[in-house]
C-alpha cells in the first residue's frame, strides 16, 4: 500500500471514529469542509424574542346568560412562559397556565398545543361574572392584556315583516340571527306551531347554518298551503322569535293579502284590496 492511499485509509478511520463527536458540536463535514451545525431559527428566534399579545385579540366579549363563556387571550412568542388569569376589580388570582386556584369550580383554563392561545372558560354564565378579565404573562416586568364580558338575555331575530303572505311555488326564506353575541349558538331549532320542524325527509327543505354570521336560514322550495303556520327560531340560551306564513293558492293573487310591518292596513289599502277582490271575483270567475 502506497503512502497516499495510506493517508486516505487513516483519514476514512478519523472521519468514521470523530464523526459523531463533531456532529454534536454543530459541525458538520462536508465535501472535506468543516461548516457549522444550522441552528433551528423559529425556536431560537422565539426564545431571543419577548412575548407579545396578538393584535387580533377580541378585548369584549358578549355571552348569553347560562352559556358557556371562553376569553381567549392570544400571544406571539410565549415558548415557556407561565400565563396568569385575574378578576378585577378584586384582582383575584383564578388560574395559571392550566392550574385552578380559585374554588369556583365552574372556572378553567386551556391551551393549545402550539402554545398561542390561553382561553379562560366559564360554564353557566350568569350576571355576576359580568367584568374585566386580565390576562397575564410572566415576563419581566410581566405584561398584561384587560378583556370585558358581557352578559345579556340573548334573544332570537328573524328577519323583515312578522306575518307574510305568498303564492304557493314560491320559496319561503327565513333568516334567523342572534345579535350581539360574540359566539356561535350551541344549536338553532325551527318549530312550525308547536312541533319542532324535521326537514330531514323533505327533499325541498334545507337549513344552512353559518357559525361566522350566527345565523341560521329555512328555506322551503316550492311551498304550498300546508306549509302554512306559525314558524319560531329559537337558539340555545336565547329567547324564540315568530313569524306567521300564509301560503296562499295561486289562483288567489298573494298581493291582496299583502299588510303593512305594523300588521294593519289603513283606509286606502282596504278598499284597494276590496277592489281587487272585486275584480277578481267579476273576471276571473
Amino acid at each position: 500500500m502506497g503512502e497516499a492511499e495510506g493517508f486516505k485509509v487513516v483519514n476514512l478511520l478519523l472521519t468514521c471514529i470523530f464523526l459523531p463527536y463533531m456532529a454534536s458540536a454543530s459541525v458538520l463535514v462536508h465535501d472535506n469542509k468543516w461548516e457549522p451545525r444550522p441552528r433551528p431559527y423559529k425556536y431560537w428566534a422565539d426564545l431571543q424574542k419577548d412575548p407579545v399579545f396578538h393584535p387580533d385579540n377580541v378585548k369584549d366579549v358578549v355571552v348569553a346568560r347560562h352559556s358557556i363563556a371562553f376569553i381567549p387571550c392570544k400571544i406571539i412568542g410565549l415558548v415557556d412562559h407561565s400565563v396568569s388569569w385575574f378578576h378585577k376589580p378584586s384582582s383575584m388570582l383564578l388560574t395559571v397556565d392550566d392550574f385552578v386556584y380559585t374554588t369556583d369550580k365552574r372556572i378553567s383554563s386551556h391551551i393549545n398545543e402550539e402554545r398561542t392561545e390561553q382561553v379562560l372558560m366559564i360554564t353557566d354564565v350568569n350576571f355576576e361574572d359580568e367584568g374585566e378579565y386580565t390576562c397575564q404573562v410572566s415576563t419581566q416586568p410581566a405584561i398584561s392584556l384587560n378583556f370585558h364580558l358581557h352578559v345579556i338575555i340573548a334573544v332570537a331575530m328573524i328577519k323583515g315583516k312578522k306575518e307574510r303572505y305568498l303564492n304557493s311555488g314560491e320559496d319561503i326564506v327565513l333568516r334567523c340571527t342572534i345579535p350581539r353575541l360574540t359566539y356561535s349558538p350551541e344549536y338553532f331549532l325551527w318549530y312550525l306551531g308547536n312541533n319542532i320542524y324535521t326537514y330531514e325527509d323533505k327533499e325541498n327543505v334545507e337549513v344552512i347554518t353559518e357559525s361566522k354570521t350566527r345565523s341560521s336560514k329555512l328555506v322551503i322550495h316550492n311551498a304550498q298551503v300546508s306549509d302554512s303556520g306559525n314558524y319560531t327560531c329559537t337558539a340555545s340560551n336565547a329567547r324564540p322569535s315568530h313569524v306567521i306564513v300564509h301560503v296562499v293558492p295561486e289562483e288567489v293573487p298573494s298581493a291582496i293579502h299583502h299588510e303593512d310591518s305594523s300588521g294593519c292596513t289603513s283606509t286606502s289599502e282596504r278598499l284597494q284590496n276590496f277592489l281587487l277582490i272585486v275584480i277578481y271575483a267579476v273576471f276571473v270567475t
